[in-house]
């Protein structure tokens, strides 16, 4: 009997990892200094945010092609992102942390 059998052993040892993992190795984030923390941040969301995409897209698409129409299904996800996208710069098109945010032409305004 091979260990590729066993599916009780795979299970176990994912689910050990997956405890203690993404703890270990997020948690010398912490010890870096303050302002690398805070550049790094931005870019380690986005990959958080795109690799949590990336798994709904390969998990749900093979599925909307097999029950939907082959083009109606990659125009619909086109038409989503796009309008998430949008609705995205929308919503932060003025959006600042400091008391004044810069604008075009070098005008301070008031934070909303």
């Amino acid at each position: 009997m091979s260990d590729t059998s066993q599916p009780g052993l795979w299970i176990a040892a994912a689910a050990l990892l997956a405890g203690p993992g993404p703890v270990l190795l997020a948690g010398p984030f912490l010890l870096l200094p303050e302002p690398r923390r805070r550049r790094l941040l931005p870019a380690l969301v986005s990959f958080a945010v795109g690799v949590l995409l990336g798994a709904a897209f390969l998990a749900l698409l093979p599925r909307a092609l097999e029950r939907g129409d082959l083009h109606a299904v990659p125009a619909a996800m086109l038409a989503g992102l796009v309008a998430f996208f949008l609705l995205e710069r929308l919503l932060l098109w003025h959006h600042c942390h400091h008391e004044t945010c810069a604008l075009r032409g070098g005008e301070a305004v008031p934070a909303r």
